[in-house]
């Protein structure tokens, strides 16, 4: 007969995946309207690692704000990208951005 395949399985999950369910069980301290008036600084790099790590987890937790950073990058960059003639995916290009400052972060 064939061979019995054990019942249980083995989960295995990446340093991003865990590090990402995480953020979803801390809370933010930070409040929408500071996130939104840190969002220049955020696209600048200006942000210190606490400040980041709080951004980070707001943006992950609040659906209005993460709109709210789309919106922004879409105006702050797209414009400038319509301009030059380039090609972009600014989706994509948000979704790097965020997941650099998030591996930044971990690292600090």
């Amino acid at each position: 007969m064939g061979k019995n395949l054990p019942i249980y399985s083995v989960l295995v999950y990446s340093k991003n995946e865990i590090y990402s369910s995480l953020l979803s069980y801390r809370r933010s301290q930070l409040k929408c309207n500071d996130f939104e008036s840190q969002i220049t600084r955020f696209f600048d790099n200006q942000l210190q690692t606490q400040e980041l790590d709080q951004f980070l987890i707001h943006v992950n937790q609040c659906k209005a704000c993460k709109e709210e950073l789309s919106i922004q990058y879409l105006v702050e960059v797209g414009i400038k990208r319509l301009e030059e003639g380039d090609n972009f995916d600014l989706n994509g290009e948000l979704k790097w951005l965020l997941d650099q400052a998030d591996r930044n972060v971990r690292i600090a």
